[in-house]
């Protein structure tokens, strides 16, 4: 969710660069700060040392500054700021909403797919220096593609929980509505030739696991293959995804 993003940015602007590696670096280092923050908010609730934890920190918002005073300052990238500024506040909610115990509910989980697919139109910019609305388009299709992977985990692994089957049955409701809007958004646009096909067949992995899913619920819970289904889905979705927006 992080990654493949940033690299489909990239992949559709058609070019490299060392501003890019610059990002790459932040972000990364931005990732990485989040879990630092909330380990050590938890590590101060409970009294705990977290000496460790703050020499990681340091370190990791060290990297942040330095990077966005390459890319804004040295660089003159100034279109990432409204980027920065809103995963700022994205990163904010979510560690609230860590500080509660509820960032692994659906809609912090989907508000933290909505932030990491913020990584595609950065890189898209930062290849360019300008902004278009190619930029957008890459920001909407990546969020509509991994806010597929947060409806199918949850549900996987609330169909292994028979304690918890009533909130699998709402789950499962909440993805079939999902997938069903998202097949009936992206058909009318292939069909009238709005977007290259190629684009449809980037989503078909995940309407075909997710379908998989609902009608046979796994008895048994192996995130280990779940997580490689996901990854090998997601590869998918760049080359493809890829090659359909270059094509546009």
């Amino acid at each position: 969710m992080l990654y493949v993003p940033f690299a489909l940015g990239v992949l559709v602007a058609g070019r490299v660069s060392w501003a890019l590696l610059w990002l790459l670096a932040g972000v990364t280092a931005l990732f990485f700060a989040r879990e630092s923050l909330i380990r050590l908010r938890r590590a101060r609730r409970q009294r705990r040392a977290n000496s460790a934890l703050r020499r990681a920190l340091s370190l990791e918002l060290g990297v942040i500054a330095v990077v966005g005073v390459v890319l804004v300052i040295g660089r003159r990238l100034v279109g990432l700021l409204p980027i920065g500024l809103a995963a700022g506040l994205l990163l904010t909610s979510n560690l609230e909403r860590a500080e509660q115990r509820e960032e692994r509910g659906l809609v912090p989980e989907l508000l933290a797919v909505l932030g990491l697919a913020m990584t595609a139109p950065a890189a898209y910019y930062t290849a360019l220096g300008v902004w278009q609305a190619q930029a957008f388009w890459l920001w909407a299709w990546c969020l509509l593609y991994f806010a597929s992977s947060v409806f199918h985990v949850k549900s996987t692994v609330l169909a292994a929980l028979p304690q918890r089957h009533a909130e699998y049955r709402r789950m499962r409701r909440f993805s079939i509505a999902y997938h069903l809007g998202l097949l009936a958004l992206l058909a009318p646009l292939v069909g009238t030739r709005r977007v290259h096909p190629f684009l449809l067949v980037a989503y078909l992995p995940i309407l075909a696991r997710t379908t998989g899913s609902l009608l046979r619920p796994p008895e048994r819970l192996d995130l280990k293959r779940t997580g490689v289904l996901e990854i090998v889905c997601s590869l998918a979705f760049l080359i493809f995804a890829g090659l359909a927006l270059r094509a546009s």
